[in-house]
């Protein structure tokens, strides 16, 4: 098919967390997901850009809110904060 949705994910940077998955203390990596239209080529954005968290250890992802980015900049505990749902 040539019309479809194209996701990519370009790699921000990568920090050591706690994985709320599995619990581990591993590498984060963060990365921006930006999903498009494509009829051959890429049209335009679907969704606004994200930001996103994979887990070192298990694979898992999460939403990379600004109050675990600015923690993990700032702080050096070994726990991050859970994000109010």
């Amino acid at each position: 098919m040539f019309i479809g949705l194209r996701t990519r994910d370009d790699p921000v940077d990568v920090r050591v967390l706690t994985c709320r998955s599995c619990g581990w203390t591993a590498p984060q990596e963060r990365f921006a997901r930006t999903v498009r239209f494509t009829v051959l080529v890429p049209l335009f954005r679907v969704r606004p850009r994200r930001n996103l968290l994979r887990c070192g250890h298990c694979r898992g992802l999460r939403a990379a809110t600004p109050a675990v980015m600015e923690w993990a900049g700032s702080s050096r505990r070994s726990v991050a904060p859970r994000a109010a749902s």
